[in-house]
């Protein structure tokens, strides 16, 4: 204050994104304010004229009235400027009001951080005036910076729900970042002014992303439309959407979705999820997505539209170097074995007494290198101690080889041939049992005979001998349109058709046969699945791109008791969204040439 008719003060000077604010008042009590110029080393002085829409906002100042002892309605005291430059945080900078002289106030100008925005009673007068000024200049970070601190001063607690009366209500139920590869939002909209003209997702720091309304999918939300039937109208099932963005997000900074409509803007903040890693991450993303039976027309694009490719890098980090094993042979093991039985053990184990009560009395085991490789931790010492006693029990060789964590069926398998010392591979799930001695010799005897033999695979049957697998071919679902599916022609029914070896398209992996050679070139099983589909489909296709046949043998039958192998709890929503996923990636691998198609007839 510098005498008795005029009064002033500035009562800060902030910098928040790529602007610079000033938040003050003056008084004359003898002639109208008409201007307020900055001087700063970085510009000899920036005059504002008070009352120029874009460049200052004069506020109602009760406070300052009432210490002056003036009526409320004397005049708009106060001001708020916003200069779209960002200044530097250190410099100084002197406010004039009017050039009257000595009046100079200087202030330091105040870097807003994240935790030190604006004091609650400077935005209780100048919140409006700032946030029409960010408007006007479309200032993101100062529109973030007001937004936060409404929530704040209102205790609005919530981390994903807003509503404006004119506008409508939002919600964000989960932000995921995908380990930098991409955001996912799921959340859910009921809008009253129409569709909105842009969305975008704004850092606190102001950087805008704009959504393309082709990143975001609608989902199905019978639940929230009954609970917001009462107090909307005309809410759709299809209220839910998921949005994935392939950009880059700091877990550091704090993120809103910011609606533009033709009259307003409804911000709905949210923050990201709890970090996971790996397979944790995945599983906690898929079992997020509500509905999915009603996703069927779209969950192909969901996943092509990047999705996919971000699940798939996540899955391809967390795979680490194949681990260090152990081994333990049980028995004396054949000399020049001509096959290597390969069985994967996770969850359940018995089964190995099974099939070693049937290999005993099979002369074709006498001379097979037959491996158990168990991929589950957990049941690491109660399979070493049941081997014990079922070599005392059958005298057949074996070996157990295990390791620290699971692979899954692709790196079971993958494990299992880097041990194998035969030349040929018999790979096999736990719960296929034989149903007579001789099996495997017709196998290899007609691999030997066969053109270009590929992968032979034996005539799998359920108890009751219907078929279980007699063969795959691939198929088109118009519910579920762009994935290549696995069929089972004939399961269930009896098999009726010559036993001769006849030509597949496709081969299940639940027990396969084929050179250890070709399994070595086309790389294995890929380990990019997850859980354990569509491996067997793509090796298939590995190998009839080198120009081999898959073949299927009726001669060798064989029981499948069918994923009772498996132990998946009760996940069938996440089950079958990693199926769909896996479907996805075999046929972006075939899109891409690195693996036949199997749509191919030669």
């Amino acid at each position: 204050m510098s005498n008795q008719t005029f009064n002033f003060n500035i009562e800060s000077i902030f910098r928040i994104g790529n602007g610079t604010g000033i938040i003050g008042w003056a008084i004359d009590t003898q002639r109208s304010i008409e201007t307020v110029t900055l001087k700063s080393s970085i510009f000899k002085n920036h005059t504002f004229q008070l009352g120029i829409e874009g460049q200052v906002i004069r506020t109602c100042r009760p406070d300052v009235c009432a210490a002056f002892n003036l009526p409320e309605n004397h005049a708009d005291l106060g001001f708020v400027i916003w200069l779209p430059v960002a200044l530097d945080p250190h410099i100084e900078v002197t406010i004039y009001v009017d050039n009257h002289p000595n009046t100079a106030q200087a202030r330091p100008l105040v870097q807003i951080s994240e935790k030190n925005l604006f004091i609650e009673q400077s935005y209780s007068h100048a919140g409006s005036a700032l946030r029409q000024l960010a408007i006007q200049h479309d200032d993101p970070a100062l529109l973030f910076a007001l937004y936060r601190v409404g929530r704040q001063l209102t205790k609005d607690t919530s981390t994903s729900q807003n509503a404006d009366p004119a506008l409508g209500i939002c919600s964000i139920d989960y932000a995921f970042n995908l380990d930098n590869k991409g955001i996912l939002l799921l959340g859910w909209s009921h809008f009253l002014a129409g569709a909105p003209k842009s969305v975008q997702i704004i850092q606190s720091t102001g950087q805008p992303i704009t959504i393309e309304i082709e990143q975001s999918f609608p989902v199905a939300r019978p639940d929230v439309q009954e609970h917001l039937k009462s107090l909307y109208t005309g809410v759709k099932q299809n209220c839910g959407f998921l949005t994935y963005m392939d950009c880059q997000i700091n877990p550091e900074n704090d993120y809103a979705l910011r609606f533009k409509f033709s009259q307003g803007e409804l911000w709905v903040h949210f923050p990201l999820a709890n970090h996971h890693t790996d397979i944790v991450l995945i599983k906690k993303i898929l079992e997020s997505i509500p509905c999915p039976q009603y996703l069927t027309v779209s969950i192909y694009n969901i996943y092509n539209s990047g999705l996919g490719k971000a699940i798939n890098e996540i899955s391809v980090k967390y795979k680490r170097p194949p681990p260090d094993y152990k081994e333990r042979q049980f028995g004396i093991p054949p000399a020049s074995p001509h096959t290597s039985v390969i069985v994967p053990l996770y969850g359940r184990y018995d089964f190995m007494r099974h099939q070693l009560a049937h290999f005993v009395h099979d002369q074709d085991f006498d001379n097979a290198d037959l491996i158990y490789v168990v991929d589950d931790p957990s049941i690491q010492d109660s399979v070493i101690s049941v081997a014990i006693s079922y070599y005392a029990l059958f005298r057949k060789p074996f070996r157990v080889v295990w390791y620290d964590c699971n692979l899954g069926f692709a790196g079971a398998n993958n494990i299992g041939v880097s041990t194998a010392r035969a030349e040929h591979l018999l790979l096999m799930n736990s719960d296929v049992i034989p149903q007579e001695p001789g099996w495997l010799t017709i196998l290899r005897n007609t691999y030997n005979t066969l053109p270009n033999p590929g992968i032979l695979g034996p005539l799998l049957q359920f108890s009751d001998n219907s078929v279980q697998h007699a063969g795959m071919k691939a198929n088109r679902d118009p519910y579920l349109p762009g994935f290549l599916l696995n069929g089972h022609p004939g399961k269930g029914w009896l098999y009726y058709k010559s036993t001769e070896p006849s030509e597949q398209q496709l081969l299940t992996a639940a027990c396969i046969f084929l050179s250890k050679q070709d399994y070595l070139t086309v790389g294995g099983f890929d380990e990019g699945y997850l859980i354990g589909d569509f491996e067997d489909s793509d090796l298939c296709m590995a190998i009839k791109k080198m120009g081999k046949k898959l073949w299927l043998v009726p001669g060798a039958k064989l029981w499948h008791l069918e994923r009772q192998s498996q132990n998946i709890g009760s996940i069938s929503g996440y089950r079958q969204l990693i199926t769909l996923y896996n479907g996805w990636r075999y046929h972006e691998k075939i899109v891409r040439g690195e693996i036949a198609n199997p749509e191919n007839q030669e």
